[in-house]
């Protein structure tokens, strides 16, 4: 960068021969101190962004893995509710144990027990529990639900 300044003709000289042009040359980079702390800082500002992109991605898989095991239990309830109360008390209607593979490996019990109460209804109430388990980013996940079944209607419980 030139920085220019004349310096002003004097009135004595009218023809202006005696006029100088002071020139001052600057170099206006940067250190190399100063541009190592620049691509220090703004590389951790993109590690953190990078990490934070990571984070997001593994949250909305664990969040897609813990739906697909909700709508798979909700769909073994329903095949259960949908079904005869003859067809519910019978011994081998509902398997004990299933195996879904939807992305992630999911496996699940069913588990069918006469519900331990002492009223009259208490012969035609019958407790099931889904439960499925699986695996996000080698930890173990597990999502339970329940529901009392009668041949008059049933009752949800989550």
């Amino acid at each position: 960068v030139a920085i220019q300044r004349r310096i002003p003709v004097s009135p004595f000289n009218l023809l202006g021969q005696t006029t100088m042009k002071l020139v001052i040359y600057r170099n206006g980079g940067f250190t190399l101190v100063e541009n190592v702390v620049t691509l220090a800082l703004v590389s951790l500002l993109s590690l953190s962004f990078i990490n934070l992109a990571i984070l997001a991605g593994k949250m909305a898989r664990s969040a897609r893995e813990q739906l697909t095991a909700s709508e798979i239990i909700e769909m073994k309830l329903e095949a259960i509710r949908g079904s005869t109360w003859g067809q519910v008390t019978s011994a081998n209607f509902v398997p004990t144990q299933f195996v879904v593979t939807n992305g992630a490996v999911y496996t699940g019990t069913i588990t069918m027990r006469k519900k331990p109460v002492t009223e009259t209804y208490g012969d035609s109430l019958v407790e099931v529990i889904v439960a499925v388990r699986w695996n996000t980013d080698r930890r173990p996940q597990h999502l339970q639900m329940t529901t009392w079944i009668s041949p008059y209607g049933f009752f949800a419980s989550y």
